[in-house]
This record gives structure tokens, C-alpha cells and sequence, in this order.
């Protein structure tokens, strides 16, 4: 508790970790959503969010997560 009031901590990292899997989830419920109108084009829409959009958000997570290790690495060295 006492490193959240000093700022010795970022608490991003985690909150990011719950983004993330909050918006596998979405994926899955978008796709499913899109799966239930049995048309071709939705169906197909809903499978390119259920492949490539975990894949996306992944990709920027770690973007994001890597200046905040870059961040915390530096502020080690001090």
C-alpha cells in the first residue's frame, strides 16, 4: 500500500492485463453475435474478429507493456 502512495509501483501493467482479456472476451461475444444471422458475410466477419482481434489486442498490449518495462528497467538503474 505504502509503494501506491509513493508512485514506486505502476499499477498499469495490471489494469492492462484485465483490458486484455476483457476484450478477448468481446471478441467472442461479437463474433457469436455475428455467427447467430447465418449470412455469409456476417459469419465470415465474425470469424476475422474471433482470429485476428485476440490477435490485435495482443499485439498493442505488448506495445504498451514494453514502455512500461523500458520505463521501470530505467528507473532500476537510478
Amino acid at each position: 500500500m505504502i509503494h501506491f502512495f509513493r508512485l514506486e509501483r505502476m499499477f498499469t501493467p495490471a489494469i492492462l492485463h484485465w483490458l486484455y482479456w476483457l476484450a478477448i472476451g468481446l471478441c467472442i461475444v461479437a463474433s457469436i453475435y455475428l455467427f447467430s444471422f447465418g449470412t455469409v458475410i456476417p459469419v465470415l466477419t465474425g470469424l476475422l474478429i474471433l482470429i485476428v482481434g485476440p490477435i490485435l489486442f495482443r499485439v498493442f498490449s505488448e506495445l504498451i507493456l514494453a514502455v512500461f518495462y523500458m520505463l521501470e528497467s530505467l528507473n532500476d538503474r537510478q
